[in-house]
């Protein structure tokens, strides 16, 4: 593929230690650091699979071929009763809803949310899961839902200019004549 999915994954229940156990038996050593204390999602620890060498069988079996990259994992108090809300960025090459449903199998007791968009920000939406229930959007190439997650996820704020003909967020490499 030739474009990177930014990924949001939010984990939140009652009860903060048992989240933060749930979270860190599905983290791994990030093998593209030296320092032990990076860790990265392994999906090998959420859906295993028979043969780990076996690009179509991740696929089939995650939805993509490659592990979890560039992860970072933020645990945050919040919310009246207190519940913890974590937070959970990582980069993959497309979406990861089977990987998200798999948690959410294994602790039904917990609240999802799933939020993905790609490099260029023209596929991005969102996953809840919550009590066994699942709601999906797929939100507007470009569009406002779009463009604020794409800052979210990427922390880039310039690359996209709303043309005010259109109402749609252009690239900000074009030119102002293109965009009126």
């Amino acid at each position: 593929m030739d474009y990177s999915m930014g990924n949001l994954l939010i984990i939140s229940g009652d009860d903060r230690e048992d989240i933060k156990r749930f979270i860190e038996s599905f983290l791994s050593q990030d093998p593209e650091s030296d320092d032990p204390n990076d860790k990265c999602i392994d999906f090998y620890k959420i859906i295993p699979v028979n043969v780990p060498e076996n690009e179509c069988e991740r696929m089939r079996q995650w939805g993509v071929m490659q592990n979890a990259t560039n992860t970072s994992v933020i645990y945050e108090e919040g919310g009246k009763p207190k519940a913890m809300v974590n937070k959970i960025y990582f980069d993959t090459e497309d979406t990861v809803p089977k990987i998200v449903k798999a948690l959410a199998e294994k602790r039904p007791d917990l609240y999802y949310r799933y939020e993905y968009c790609d490099d260029e920000a023209r596929y991005a939406g969102e996953l809840v899961i919550e009590a066994g229930y699942e709601s999906e959007e797929v939100y507007e190439p470009r569009g406002e839902d779009t463009i604020i997650l794409f800052h979210e996820l990427w922390g880039r704020y310039n690359d996209f200019v709303l043309d005010k003909k259109t109402g749609k967020y252009v690239s900000a490499d074009e030119t102002e004549t293109e965009i009126g």
